[in-house]
């Protein structure tokens, strides 16, 4: 398979979010928020849409301290080793005011366990004016209500959906080795199968691609695919 990135609805929408809070208007919140269902491909749209922009991208883990979460940062715009908050959070405000790089923070989900944490990145927002881009389940909007100061702060969000047949069409040109045509009755079970799931997809059609290859197959569709198994059944 090859390793190109698929530019899908979901990655089309995430560069206009993008744009749209780097050139909003004086005065309007610049937080945005990514949220959706496991596997639908948010960690790869954001990580194409962070090396078109140059921005700063961090991973929340679970447990992740603030210190842990400002040292990150610092360490993604070339700072040096602090030892205190105060001073990290300074050199962050800092750097991103004279860069305006926006920051894009994965698994933010983890981020709502601490409200210290989540006042500092929206400190950071406002003392910045750079946009900052959470990404979460499809839970974090609901969750970050309960933190009216910050929810009030966000003014574009994009909630991922399932892949279209066309997104699929999309994927296959980008991973799938050309000389490999996949029928639409068989892209179309596919789709049905992962529910639209994009790392599913992509097992899949590395699945069939490996099938076609093995048995020496230019063209395959669903009666050559038969009843074999895209993925493990569950127990």
């Amino acid at each position: 398979m090859k390793t190109q990135i698929a530019i899908v609805n979901n990655v089309v929408e995430t560069q206009m979010m993008v744009e749209s809070l780097s050139g909003r208007a004086y005065g309007v919140p610049g937080i945005g928020l990514i949220y959706g269902d496991p596997g639908l491909g948010k960690t790869t749209a954001t990580a194409f849409v962070v090396n078109r922009c140059n921005g700063i991208y961090i991973r929340a883990t679970s447990g992740m301290s603030l210190a842990q979460l400002l040292r990150q940062i610092v360490k993604e715009l070339s700072g040096p080793e602090y030892h205190s908050k105060e001073l990290m959070l300074g050199y962050i405000v800092e750097r991103m005011a004279l860069e305006s790089r926006p920051l894009f923070i994965d698994e933010a989900d983890y981020l709502l366990n601490d409200k210290s944490t989540l006042e500092s990145v929206r400190d950071i927002h406002d003392l910045t004016a750079s946009p900052v881009i959470l990404i979460g389940m499809e839970s974090v909007r609901r969750k970050l209500q309960r933190h009216k100061q910050f929810y009030n702060r966000i003014s574009e969000w994009l909630e991922f959906k399932p892949a279209t047949f066309d997104d699929l069409q999309t994927l296959v040109a980008a991973v799938v080795e050309p000389e490999i045509k996949i029928q639409d009755d068989l892209l179309q079970f596919l789709l049905a199968e992962t529910d639209g799931e994009v790392r599913r997809i992509i097992t899949g059609l590395s699945k069939i691609e490996a099938m076609a290859k093995a048995n020496d197959l230019d063209s395959i569709d669903l009666m050559q695919w038969g009843n074999k198994d895209l993925f493990l059944k569950k127990a």
